[in-house]
C-alpha cells in the first residue's frame, strides 16, 4: 500500500472560535468548531482529494517540504497528513468522463 503525505498549517479564527487546517499546496481548507473536528475533516477531505484525483487522473501538486512550511507559519502548528493511493487503473463511466471533460475544460 502506498501513501502520499502532506503538511497543513493549523489556523484558528478568533473571530468565529474555529479552527481549520490549510493545505496551500492542494488549496483544501479543513474547518471545524475544535481542533479534533478540523483534523477529522482534514482527515477525510484530504483523502477524497487524492482519492478523486486519482480516479480522474487530474495532476496532484507535489507538498511543500515539512520544514519550509514551518519556517513560513513561525506561530501556526504545521501536521503531516497521510492519505492512501490505490495506483489502479479504473475504467470510468460514460457520466464520469463527461464530468472529467467538462473539469478539464474549465482549466484550458
Amino acid at each position: 500500500m502506498k501513501f502520499l503525505v502532506y503538511p497543513a498549517v493549523l489556523e484558528k479564527d478568533e473571530t468565529q472560535s474555529t479552527y481549520c487546517f490549510n493545505f496551500p499546496d492542494l488549496n483544501i481548507v479543513s474547518p471545524g468548531v475544535s481542533i479534533e473536528r478540523a483534523y477529522l475533516k482534514a482527515c477525510s477531505d484530504f483523502q477524497a482529494y487524492i482519492s478523486f484525483s486519482e480516479k480522474f487522473d487530474f495532476p496532484i501538486a507535489d507538498p511543500t517540504p515539512f520544514e519550509n512550511l514551518v519556517k513560513s507559519n513561525p506561530k501556526k502548528h504545521v501536521m503531516l497528513f497521510r492519505a492512501k493511493i490505490s495506483g489502479e487503473v479504473v475504467s470510468l463511466s460514460n457520466d464520469e468522463l463527461a464530468y472529467k471533460r467538462l473539469v478539464e475544460s474549465m482549466f484550458e
